[in-house]
């Protein structure tokens, strides 16, 4: 379903390359699957920053508390995966720690040279 832009810029008849992005924007969200929407609207508010959703609202036609709560399940997701990151780090940090306490094996002692000539 196609949504035309609403903010003040696109309601101008003046050309504005702003209209164009919009345009963009709304093309591109048409092409999405309803999660990807989801994701690329939430990217869009998280890059925008807080209080952006107004705008993406009037400009994707999206209700304010679906934007809102797309950026959340980016940044949780996110978060998520920042965690495993992590996890995954720290358990190679924990195991060259471990080798690195490790008390290397002994060379077993060398017979007395004095047998073997």
């Amino acid at each position: 379903m196609y949504h035309g832009c609403f903010c003040s810029i696109c309601k101008n008849p003046e050309p504005n390359p702003t209209k164009y992005l919009h345009r963009a924007m709304n093309y591109f969200l048409r092409q999405l699957d309803e999660r990807l929407q989801r994701l690329y609207v939430g990217l869009e508010a998280a890059k925008r920053g807080q209080g952006s959703e107004r705008a993406l609202a009037l400009i994707t036609g999206w209700a304010e508390e679906a934007i809102v709560a797309a950026r959340r399940a980016l940044e949780g997701a996110c978060q998520a995966d920042g965690e495993q990151a992590a996890s995954e780090s720290y358990v190679e940090d924990l195991y060259q720690a471990k080798l690195a306490r490790a008390v290397p094996l002994k060379p077993p002692e060398q017979p007395n040279q004095g047998y073997y000539k």
